[in-house]
């Protein structure tokens, strides 16, 4: 071990605060199982008005010894991880952060959760859970609807394995969580209320307080959860969504506003990345394309002046060689050649673009810089990864989302410094 990890692991041992994880969506495909046997609050009361136009979007300042992070997840609270454990900072409210203290104010800045080797991070609303590089996922945080997968409803502090159970990827959203396993079948657990868990059971339903396979046979690529509904890509390029469909956030044309069972999502287009957010949904095809579908109130589709507030089947959104979306309440964010595109709602400042001029962004605007590598789309912030650093953006209040040591609105990315 490094010194500067030595010292690391000192601090962590000696009290130092809890830090954010985040996952990096390209990594999904990385992550390898293992061997048989062996992914808000409703606005910024109180929020400072402060611009932010001496924060340097490219601070290539010394920021000191830096962990080597491949994973990054936001909600109200951001995780980021890597062969050197995970970070978490932002809300705490519920214990999300994985920090076992009676205190759940929010960290002044990021804090060590574990020191294992990890491969993924995810956050929903009021937990988070991290795939292990052997496969293994620990879930923490409030447990009222399973959310830890944990088989009861007891919420946990600190990270908490899911026994007997393997995985290739992890996604966390609302009071849901999925994977696919390492035989690539989809397992959810959680709320079951609108049936996002893919049970095809009926309405009422009880909560799943472990694992279950969704009910759609198959092999899967990734998976995502939003606030209500969830879809997956199927190992072959086929697309699935299921559960709340109030805002057309299935991409099925219209139909009942809830759909308990994995329904295949836009003919014989072929995908390998999907993203779920509260009331819309985005996803890259094969060739690179992006295309959105939901709620499109914010602009959080990228399809310019809407002809409607809801696009209930995918539509094309402009720019090419898109490698990953992220989306959560109102506003998106994708990856496409190194450079970072983000759209949809900014009156927080969470598009990262210098300013909320107009409030919103009805198609995608360009962050500047490029070597972008990572991004996770928070409730009213955002946070990526760009040659080894980790920034953030947005609102940062109280529950200090940017992870920095300090409150106040910022427009562009802010450099998250680390014990």
């Amino acid at each position: 071990m490094s010194a500067r990890w030595q010292t690391l692991l000192w601090l962590v041992l000696t009290g130092c605060s809890s830090s954010v994880a985040i996952f990096r969506a390209d990594d999904l495909d990385a992550a390898q199982p293992p061997e048989a046997g062996a992914n808000g609050d409703a606005g910024p009361d109180g929020l400072p008005t402060r611009d932010s136009e001496s924060d340097s979007q490219v601070d290539e300042e010394d920021a000191g010894a830096l962990p080597s992070f491949v994973t990054i997840a936001s909600f109200g609270h951001t995780c980021v991880a890597g062969e050197e454990g995970i970070f978490c900072w932002g809300r705490n409210r519920d214990g999300q952060l994985g920090v076992a203290a009676a205190n759940r104010e929010a960290p002044a800045a990021p804090v060590a959760v574990g020191l294992q080797r990890y491969a993924q991070v995810c956050a929903g609303e009021q937990h988070s859970c991290a795939m292990r590089t052997d496969g293994i996922v620990e879930c923490w945080g409030n447990n009222e609807r399973g959310q830890l997968g944990l088989g009861d409803t007891v919420a946990r502090s600190e990270p908490t394995a899911i026994a007997s159970r393997s995985f290739r990827s992890i996604a966390c959203g609302g009071h849901i969580s999925c994977g696919v396993a390492a035989d690539q079948s989809v397992l959810c657990w959680g709320e079951n209320a609108e049936g996002a868990l893919g049970q095809g059971d009926d309405f009422g339903s009880p909560d799943l307080l472990a694992p279950a396979s969704i009910s759609a046979p198959g092999s899967f690529s990734q998976v995502s959860v939003g606030q209500g509904h969830a879809c997956a890509v199927a190992e072959g390029g086929e697309l699935y969504c299921w559960g709340r469909n109030t805002g057309g956030q299935l991409g099925l044309g219209g139909g009942a506003v809830q759909v308990r069972t994995p329904s295949p999502v836009d003919g014989d287009a072929r995908y390998r990345r999907v993203a779920a957010g509260m009331t819309h949904s985005c996803a890259v095809r094969v060739d690179g394309s992006l295309f959105c579908w939901g709620s499109e109130t914010d602009g959080q589709l990228g399809l310019g002046a809407p002809e409607s507030d809801l696009t209930n089947l995918p539509r094309q959104v402009s720019g090419a060689d898109y490698s990953d979306v992220q989306a959560n309440w109102f506003h998106t964010c994708a990856l496409h050649a190194g450079r970072l595109s983000c759209w949809g709602r900014n009156l927080e400042g969470q598009l990262g673009i210098g300013n909320t001029m107009g409030l919103g962004r009805e198609e995608p605007s360009q962050l500047d810089g490029d070597g972008w590598s990572a991004i996770a789309v928070g409730q009213f912030h955002s946070c990526g990864l760009r040659q080894g650093a980790v920034y953030c953006w947005g609102k940062n209040d109280a529950d200090r989302e940017l992870g920095i040591n300090m409150t106040g609105r910022r427009d562009v990315p802010t450099r998250v410094r680390f014990p």
